[in-house]
C-alpha cells in the first residue's frame, strides 16, 4: 500500500524538475516480484509529474484525481489511499492567541520533534480511519486508534464502505441531539411568554424601586 500524506503546502517545481526513477523502481521492488505489478505501476509516477498541471498548478488536487479514478483499486494486494491528515490544517494558537511554535523546527519551516510527533499520530490515526470519513487535520489531544474486532485491517477504498455508513450515521444522531437540545433549550427561555412578563416585570420593579 502506497501511503501517500496530503499538505496544505503549494509544491511549484522548476523545468529542472527529474525523478529518480532507478531509486524508485527499487523501492517498488521491494513490495512485489511480480514483473506485470512492477510495469504497470511504475509508470503512473512519470504520468504524473509531467504534466504541465502537477508542475505549475495544484499538484495535490491532480494527484487526488488519479487515485480517485479507480486505476489501482484493481488488485486486492495493493492499494494506493490519500491520508488526509493535513488537508485543512491551520496554525495552531497559545491561549494568548499567539502562534505555537513550537511545533516547528528553529527555521519555522520544517516540523520540530513535537510536530513531528504530531504527524505520526494523525497519520496512523488517518489508516484506522473509513476512506471518505478521514480526519482533514491534525488529531491533537487525541488518543491512538486501533484496528477493531469488526474491522481488523487498515482502511482502502474498497474496504470502507461499511464503516463509512456507520460513521455518518452516528454523525447524523450527534447533529440531531445536538439540534434538538437548541431547539429545547430555546422554547423553554427564550420562547415562554410568561418567562418574558416575569423579567419584565421585575425590571420595572427594579427601576421604580431606584427612582423612588
Amino acid at each position: 500500500m502506497f501511503l501517500l500524506p496530503s499538505s496544505t503546502s503549494t509544491i511549484l517545481f522548476d523545468k529542472n524538475f527529474a525523478l529518480d526513477v532507478e531509486n524508485y523502481t527499487v523501492s517498488i521492488e521491494e513490495l512485489s516480484h511480480d514483473e506485470n505489478f512492477l510495469e504497470k505501476y511504475t509508470t503512473w509516477p512519470l504520468e504524473l509529474f509531467s504534466q504541465h498541471d502537477y508542475l505549475y498548478g495544484n499538484p495535490h488536487a491532480l494527484l487526488s484525481d488519479l487515485i480517485n479514478s479507480e486505476r489501482y483499486e484493481k488488485r486486492n494486494d495493493f492499494a494506493v489511499v490519500i491520508q488526509p491528515f493535513m488537508t485543512h490544517n491551520k496554525l495552531s494558537y497559545k491561549h494568548n492567541n499567539k502562534i505555537d511554535f513550537s511545533y516547528f523546527a528553529p527555521a519555522c519551516f520544517h516540523l520540530s520533534d513535537k510536530g513531528h510527533s504530531l504527524a505520526a499520530i494523525s497519520l496512523w490515526n488517518n489508516l484506522f480511519e473509513p476512506v471518505g470519513g478521514k480526519t482533514r487535520t491534525w488529531h491533537i489531544g487525541k488518543p491512538l486508534k486501533y484496528h477493531t474486532k469488526e474491522y481488523p485491517y487498515i482502511f482502502t477504498s474498497k474496504n470502507s464502505a461499511k464503516a463509512l455508513d456507520e460513521l455518518k450515521s452516528r454523525t447524523l444522531m450527534r447533529t440531531t441531539d445536538c439540534a434538538t437540545k437548541v431547539i429545547r433549550n430555546t422554547s423553554t427561555s427564550d420562547h415562554n411568554p410568561t418567562s418574558h412578563y416575569h423579567r419584565k416585570h421585575k425590571k420595572v420593579d427594579s427601576d421604580l424601586s431606584h427612582t423612588k
